[in-house]
């Protein structure tokens, strides 16, 4: 109960799955439906059903750091951060609620991963 209800455990959970599931994934171009493409979107799955993607406050600069994200200090983040875990956010930054940092898109038959700065 504790892993599955509680901020720590669901930020834990999909955090680590992530981490696995995108091991070794690089900014790039890949096929669309290929391997890093399916990584990506079952990362993304596991997030929404393990319920860290309702985290808010401090949790989200948690769940950045946990995810690989580099964070400064005095971060202001109401947005959810890359599962890619490719982010860098500079001290003092703020980061509106609206804003997109999944730090991904298709374009096409292809898969852009790239960082987010």
């Amino acid at each position: 109960a504790v892993t599955l209800f509680s901020p720590p455990g669901r930020l834990a959970l999909a955090a680590g799955g992530a981490r696995l599931l995108l091991r070794g994934v690089k900014p790039g171009r890949y096929a669309r439906g290929g391997g890093v493409h399916l990584r990506l979107w079952t990362a993304e799955r596991l997030a929404e059903f393990s319920g860290a993607t309702s985290l808010t406050g401090s949790w989200l600069e948690r769940y950045a750091r946990a995810l690989g994200a580099r964070v400064g200090p005095d971060v202001d983040l109401h947005s959810l951060p890359p599962v890619t875990g490719m982010l860098k956010l500079g001290r003092g930054a703020a980061v509106e609620s609206e804003v997109d940092l999944s730090g991904y898109w298709l374009d096409g038959d292809r898969l852009e991963v790239g960082t987010v700065k």
